[in-house]
Protein backbone atom coordinates (compact mmCIF):
# COMPACT_ATOMS: atom_id res chain seq x y z
CA UNK A 1 0.00 0.00 0.00
CA UNK A 2 1.22 3.12 -0.88
CA UNK A 3 2.75 6.09 1.71
CA UNK A 4 0.50 9.08 1.75
CA UNK A 5 1.77 12.42 1.27
CA UNK A 6 1.33 15.39 2.20
CA UNK A 7 -2.04 17.64 0.44
CA UNK A 8 -4.00 13.64 -0.25
CA UNK A 9 -7.38 14.37 0.61
CA UNK A 10 -10.36 11.28 0.96
CA UNK A 11 -12.44 9.25 3.73
CA UNK A 12 -10.83 8.89 7.02
CA UNK A 13 -11.50 5.06 6.46
CA UNK A 14 -9.79 4.80 3.66
CA UNK A 15 -6.91 6.99 4.22
CA UNK A 16 -6.30 5.62 7.71
CA UNK A 17 -4.87 2.02 6.21
CA UNK A 18 -2.24 3.73 4.39
CA UNK A 19 1.17 4.43 5.82
CA UNK A 20 1.30 7.79 7.17
CA UNK A 21 4.73 9.40 7.05
CA UNK A 22 6.80 11.20 10.43
CA UNK A 23 5.31 14.99 10.27
CA UNK A 24 1.93 14.28 9.01
CA UNK A 25 -1.33 13.63 10.29
CA UNK A 26 -5.08 13.28 8.58
CA UNK A 27 -6.92 16.64 9.48
CA UNK A 28 -10.66 16.42 9.51
CA UNK A 29 -12.52 19.28 6.80
CA UNK A 30 -14.57 19.94 8.11
CA UNK A 31 -14.24 18.98 11.39
CA UNK A 32 -15.57 15.87 13.20
CA UNK A 33 -17.12 17.10 16.13
CA UNK A 34 -18.73 19.59 14.09
CA UNK A 35 -20.51 16.73 11.90
CA UNK A 36 -21.30 14.36 14.89
CA UNK A 37 -23.20 17.30 16.21
CA UNK A 38 -24.85 17.91 13.03
CA UNK A 39 -25.73 14.24 12.54
CA UNK A 40 -27.29 14.18 16.18
CA UNK A 41 -29.36 17.33 15.90
CA UNK A 42 -30.68 15.69 12.44
CA UNK A 43 -31.21 12.52 14.20
CA UNK A 44 -32.99 14.11 17.04
CA UNK A 45 -31.53 11.12 19.71
CA UNK A 46 -27.90 10.38 20.62
CA UNK A 47 -25.47 8.50 18.11
CA UNK A 48 -25.27 4.82 18.70
CA UNK A 49 -21.05 3.44 18.69
CA UNK A 50 -21.80 2.28 14.83
CA UNK A 51 -23.24 5.78 14.22
CA UNK A 52 -20.26 7.56 15.44
CA UNK A 53 -17.60 5.43 13.69
CA UNK A 54 -19.73 5.54 10.34
CA UNK A 55 -19.77 9.45 10.04
CA UNK A 56 -16.02 9.19 10.71
CA UNK A 57 -15.22 6.46 8.43
CA UNK A 58 -16.46 8.28 5.60
CA UNK A 59 -15.64 11.94 6.44
CA UNK A 60 -12.71 13.65 4.68
CA UNK A 61 -9.91 14.47 5.83
CA UNK A 62 -6.80 16.11 3.88
CA UNK A 63 -3.13 15.14 4.86
CA UNK A 64 -0.69 17.99 6.39
CA UNK A 65 1.99 18.58 8.21
CA UNK A 66 1.52 19.28 12.28
CA UNK A 67 2.44 22.66 11.73
CA UNK A 68 -0.15 23.29 9.36
CA UNK A 69 -2.74 21.43 11.54
CA UNK A 70 -2.11 23.03 14.48
CA UNK A 71 -2.38 26.88 12.33
CA UNK A 72 -6.13 25.51 11.19
CA UNK A 73 -7.04 24.72 14.77
CA UNK A 74 -6.23 27.97 15.94
CA UNK A 75 -8.11 29.63 12.85
CA UNK A 76 -10.71 26.98 13.90
CA UNK A 77 -10.87 27.99 17.51
CA UNK A 78 -10.75 24.44 18.79
CA UNK A 79 -9.21 21.15 18.77
CA UNK A 80 -11.11 18.51 17.14
CA UNK A 81 -12.17 14.58 18.38
CA UNK A 82 -9.50 12.57 17.31
CA UNK A 83 -10.55 10.22 15.16
CA UNK A 84 -8.76 7.31 16.02
CA UNK A 85 -10.55 7.52 19.53
CA UNK A 86 -14.03 9.05 18.33
CA UNK A 87 -16.07 6.60 19.91
CA UNK A 88 -13.99 6.99 23.69
CA UNK A 89 -13.30 10.69 23.40
CA UNK A 90 -17.18 11.28 23.27
CA UNK A 91 -17.33 8.27 26.51
CA UNK A 92 -15.31 9.85 28.66
CA UNK A 93 -16.55 13.39 28.07
CA UNK A 94 -13.64 14.42 26.68
CA UNK A 95 -13.45 18.42 26.24
CA UNK A 96 -12.33 20.01 23.06
CA UNK A 97 -9.65 22.79 23.99
CA UNK A 98 -10.42 25.83 22.91
CA UNK A 99 -7.92 28.07 21.74
CA UNK A 100 -9.46 31.77 21.68
CA UNK A 101 -11.36 31.70 25.05
CA UNK A 102 -12.11 29.86 28.24
CA UNK A 103 -15.40 28.25 26.46
CA UNK A 104 -15.23 24.27 25.79
CA UNK A 105 -17.27 21.46 23.83
CA UNK A 106 -17.52 18.83 25.71
CA UNK A 107 -18.70 15.29 23.98
CA UNK A 108 -21.29 13.58 27.02
CA UNK A 109 -22.47 9.62 26.76
CA UNK A 110 -26.27 10.07 27.03
CA UNK A 111 -27.83 8.07 29.67
CA UNK A 112 -29.05 5.14 26.95
CA UNK A 113 -25.17 4.76 25.65
CA UNK A 114 -24.94 6.74 22.58
CA UNK A 115 -23.13 9.97 22.17
CA UNK A 116 -24.66 12.81 22.94
CA UNK A 117 -22.74 16.46 21.88
CA UNK A 118 -23.27 19.26 24.20
CA UNK A 119 -22.58 22.88 23.28
CA UNK A 120 -21.48 22.24 19.74
CA UNK A 121 -18.17 23.83 17.62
Amino acid sequence: MSELKRGEVGGYGELVKRPLPDGLELFFIPSLAGMLWRAQQEKGAALTEDEVLQIRDSWGVMVMTHEHARAMEEKRGYVDIDGADAWQAGCGCRRIRRRRNSEAYCAEPSKRGGLSLANPP
